[in-house]
């Protein structure tokens, strides 16, 4: 889920009374058109709120009222998607004692996420770290940014046991984050599990062998270890189940290539070609070509 995706789906679980808490009030006039900028960004009217606000952020407000008009303009940005006007004006509402706990821990949260989304993984990290210390639970989508974060700022233990609490919460985990979570993990030497991370994996093949992203997993899993025979084995076994894509295709190609198997290689192309598995385009063309040429040049009486 995008960022803005993930504010817009904020407003609909969340009551504006909530969403723009304050411990102070402001003036009629000035509440009258904060309101109204509110009720346009709940709406998703990010246009009509701007006009609303941004006149009031040229005038001298009170600490109270400025937070107020902040926190909106904030909102604002981020439903318009401009990272980088709405990151500068967290950084400063976040620290506006006038704005109640629960808006700045959710400002907290924004800036940690906005920062991490725009490559700042330190600071996004200690903001983050911030604000976990300051809730009672982390969301799904929380740990997945601290292991995000985690593993740009190369704390890969860390990272690892965000995705695994993530894996263990979600009642549909994606592969991907399986496979990243595997990968962590051989990193560090670290497994959640009892078993060896490559045996899970080995273990999801063998319970699920009709399933190519276990097999493809399992040829990644290899790769990261530079075990470029093992992980072309994975794919070779795929390919005979008939359950491997056009990407793991391209990939098997490769590694035969590396590991000096042109023949078998220009098999798997031939037929793919031949298949409509893979386009018959120039590319695919000249790469026919230099397989035959290694093919000939490493068994010259095979291929004529």
């Amino acid at each position: 889920m995008s960022l803005k995706a993930y504010f817009i789906a904020i407003l609909f679980i969340t009551p504006a009374s909530s969403l723009f808490a304050a411990n102070c009030e402001v003036a009629p006039g000035l509440h009258k058109k904060i309101t109204t900028a509110q009720t346009a960004i709940s709406q998703q009217q990010w246009d009509k709120a701007l006009k609303l606000l941004k006149p009031l952020s040229q005038q001298k407000l009170s600490r109270c009222a400025k937070g107020r008009m902040e926190q909106a303009l904030i909102y604002t940005w981020l439903g318009k998607n401009k990272l980088q006007t709405a990151l500068k004006l967290l950084k400063i509402t976040v620290k506006n004692q006038s704005l109640a706990l629960e808006v700045r821990l959710e400002l907290r949260r924004l800036l940690a996420e906005v920062e991490i989304r725009l490559g700042h993984y330190q600071s996004g990290l200690k903001n983050l770290q911030r604000w976990m210390k300051q809730v009672d639970t982390i969301s799904i989508r929380d740990h997945l940014l601290a292991s995000k974060a985690y593993e740009e700022n190369q704390q890969y233990q860390k990272a690892s046991k965000h995705l695994a609490q993530l894996i263990a919460q979600s009642p549909n985990p994606e592969p991907a984050w399986t496979e990243k979570l595997l990968l962590l993990q051989i990193k560090t030497g670290v497994s959640e599990t009892t078993q060896n991370p490559l045996q899970h994996l080995q273990d999801l093949v063998g319970n699920n062998p009709a399933q190519i992203i276990y097999w493809r997993q399992l040829s990644n899993a290899y790769l990261q270890q530079k075990n470029y025979a093992a992980a072309l084995a994975c794919l070779w076994l795929a390919h005979r189940a008939g359950i491997t894509e056009s990407t793991d295709i391209e990939q098997l190609i490769q590694l035969s290539q590396y590991l000096q198997q042109p023949w078998q290689a220009l098999q798997v192309l031939q037929q793919a070609m031949t298949q409509g598995t893979i386009d018959t385009g120039s590319q695919h063309q000249q790469q026919l070509l230099t397989l035959k040429q290694q093919a000939r040049n490493l068994q010259p009486n095979r291929l004529k």
